[in-house]
């Protein structure tokens, strides 16, 4: 009778938020006084500046209003401008035109909110800037890795940077041509250290562009606050304190099958290394190793080697729980294929994450190597997993979830603590889980549920008809509804605590820029402005 009562509240509240969304209310429209083939908002979203490099305009994002226009030809006296770019730390529009002499130039800096002039000054044409393939993204964790440019590490207070030669790895798509790789770190410690290997590119990168969505380079970087691994077709591991190379194995992190008109690749076959205080556990799937292997951290002595993998193996993650480790096979991956027509030569690519692999979960003992369990081997969890989530562990326990259940497993034997049927939730398959308070939020294809971690009973469970992925602005929750993973151009606000929809946008939002405290958003589309409340 409880169970009946719990899973009557849980398709009350689906058919509640699927048939209770109320549209974003519109709080104007604006139609640009000017041609817009580009424009720009300052960071809180209130003040806008667009046009194109013949007129521009100043808009009051909050209200509406146009505050002001500016024809180049009647303040300048030129048909058009070279260039105009909205500076928002100063709270200027700076417009550079064409001088009096050849290769000078004459920039005109305006005040963004009242379009007057607030001074000029000439100059020579600048150089065309060179490329460069550095950066760096902030990370909340100290173990972290980004596929291109560097990583901020929080113990110890550093910054690691990648450096290396793009044009010669494109040139030959990278595979088996080494080249220099250099990193360098600066902050609490600071030095240069240079390893050798070869990478790969996206095999969808000659057609769209680097960094255009399918672009990239797998090489990255990922430490903790002993060392520093660098992936590339291998792993290069370096002391984080003095940039000495400490050791170098073999590693795969993606696969190829070429072909004269079709080619197709998978990315991330393979996860970053684990790590404990003194060991690196690695999933290895080169060609005369494919097993997981344990190593001294700091000598890369191999310390035992599991039995062979598949050819086709991709394991998506590796955790230690507790003395175990836990092995996940199969998971999302990068899949892109590279078609070229026969007869006109041209090349289509499609990047999509698909689910691929042998599903299942293996556990060793993580002193020694021996095989403790198999999932799939495991038939009172009544699961013939044909699809995987990623782990959740609290240090003692692990959670994970299947295509049909999300179980609370212990990890020295398997055996399920809980189980939850999620078959009657109607949110679809399940893609990750990710804590929530002291709570599980399962993200799956078509809805979220919220589960308790003590029992696995339902908090809600909530259809959204699509899930392509989802964002915060400030604190508050959206997600992304339609209308295909490469078109996600409509949204929800989803409340987290009680799984209602509390709103939907109905037309194309691409790109929604949001106010500080994430409650409303404007939209540009064409020579249209409009701002939108979501609460």
């Amino acid at each position: 009778m409880k169970k009946m009562m719990l899973m009557c509240a849980v398709v009350m509240m689906t058919y509640f938020t699927g048939n209770s969304q109320k549209e974003f209310q519109q709080l104007y429209e604006l139609k640009f006084p000017v041609e817009v083939e580009r424009w720009a908002s300052d960071d809180d979203n209130t003040w806008v500046v667009a046009g194109d490099d013949g007129e521009i305009c100043g808009v009051d994002a909050v209200t509406g209003k146009v505050a002001w226009t500016l024809n180049m030809k009647e303040r300048f006296g030129v048909k058009k401008c070279e260039r105009w770019s909205y500076n928002t730390d100063a709270g200027t529009v700076e417009v550079v035109c064409k001088g009096d002499k050849k290769d000078e130039t004459k920039t005109h800096l305006l005040d963004a909110k009242t379009g007057q002039n607030a001074g000029s000054e000439t100059g020579k044409k600048p150089e065309k800037a060179k490329s460069s393939y550095w950066s760096a993204f902030s990370m909340k964790n100290s173990s972290s890795w980004s596929n291109a440019g560097g990583i901020r590490v929080e113990d110890p207070q550093v910054t690691l940077y990648l450096d290396y030669d793009r044009p010669k790895m494109n040139a030959s798509y990278g595979r088996g041509t080494l080249s220099t790789i250099k990193v360098t770190c600066i902050g609490e410690y600071s030095w240069t250290a240079t390893v050798a290997g070869s990478f790969v590119r996206a095999l969808c990168d000659n057609v769209v562009g680097f960094g255009d969505g399918f672009g990239g380079d797998f090489i990255s970087i990922q430490a903790n606050k002993d060392v520093v691994f660098v992936q590339y077709e291998g792993l290069s591991v370096i002391d984080i304190k003095t940039g000495k190379l400490l050791w170098e194995t073999t590693f795969d992190y993606s696969s190829f099958d070429f072909g004269m008109i079709k080619s197709e690749m998978i990315v991330g076959r393979a996860p970053m290394p684990t790590c404990d205080d003194k060991s690196a556990y690695i999933a290895d799937l080169s060609k005369d190793v494919r097993a997981i292997r344990k190593f001294d951290l700091f000598t890369g002595k191999l310390i035992w080697e599991s039995e062979k993998l598949p050819k086709d193996a991709i394991i998506a993650e590796i955790k230690v729980v507790d003395g175990v480790l836990l092995v996940r096979n199969g998971g999302r991956v990068n899949v892109q294929k590279l078609v070229t027509n026969a007869n006109t030569g041209g090349q289509t690519c499609i990047s999509e994450m698909k689910d691929e692999g042998d599903f299942s979960l293996n556990a060793y003992d993580a002193a020694t190597g021996k095989p403790l369990w198999i999932a799939e081997d495991l038939k009172a969890l009544g699961d013939k997993f044909k699809s995987i989530t990623n782990m959740l562990t609290d240090g003692k326990l692990v959670y994970v979830a299947s295509d049909h259940n999300i179980f609370c497993l212990d990890p020295k034997t398997g055996q399920s603590k809980w189980k939850t049927d999620l078959s009657k939730a109607k949110i679809g398959k399940p893609v990750s889980l990710l804590f929530l308070e002291s709570d599980i939020l399962i993200d799956a294809e078509e809805g979220l549920s919220r589960v308790k971690t003590t029992d696995g009973s339902s908090v809600y469970a909530t259809n959204t008809d699509k899930n392509m992925g989802w964002f915060f602005a400030d604190r508050v929750f959206y997600v992304w509804t339609g209308k295909k993973p490469d078109d996600i151009c409509q949204f929800i606000r989803f409340n987290l605590q009680t799984g209602v929809i509390e709103g939907i946008q109905k037309e194309d939002t691409y790109n929604p820029y949001f106010s500080p405290d994430g409650n409303e958003f404007i939209r540009k589309s064409g020579n249209t402005l409009t701002r939108y409340r979501t609460n």
